[in-house]
């Protein structure tokens, strides 16, 4: 009777054969190692050899890429439903992670002090005259509240 199961050389368990990725280099036609102490070693790999990783994807990419005339343009309905999908991804990142962006942010404007401050004057001298307009824009919108307050 043959045996449906077989032993890892890896890990060492017995596990059934569909556990095992077929192989025509064996005897019993499935690989020396689980399913998953594949995974763990194809990982492993990856993660020591990034630049190969990316330069085997980049030649996948061009090997199976659609030629661009197969490719059919999105429409505009597709354009902005992707956009909407993205900023509300972007919102519930930020909902779930608003404490830790607000530190984030703090720390970066605490580290380049300097440079924050220089941006801020190149942009009120460039963008001055608009920004007086606001704050009188602004002044005005304030004094009208305060009036209205007053009769009342």
């Amino acid at each position: 009777m043959v045996s449906h199961l077989k032993k890892c050389s890896h890990c060492g368990k017995q596990k059934p054969l569909g556990d095992f990725y077929e192989s025509r280099h064996s005897r019993d036609g499935r690989g020396y190692l689980c399913k998953k102490c594949t995974y763990a070693k194809v990982r492993e790999w990856q993660g020591a050899h990034p630049d190969q990783v990316r330069e085997q994807q980049r030649r996948y990419r061009l090997k199976h890429a659609k030629p661009r005339k197969e490719r059919k343009p999105p429409t505009e309905a597709e354009l902005r439903e992707r956009r909407q999908r993205r900023l509300e991804r972007q919102r519930e990142y930020y909902r779930a992670h608003r404490e830790e962006l607000r530190a984030w942010r703090r720390a970066w404007r605490k580290a380049h002090l300097r440079e924050v401050r220089a941006y801020s004057r190149e942009y009120y001298q460039a963008h001055r005259a608009h920004l007086l307009g606001l704050k009188a824009k602004y002044r005005k919108q304030r004094r009208a509240e305060r009036a209205a307050q007053s009769r009342t």
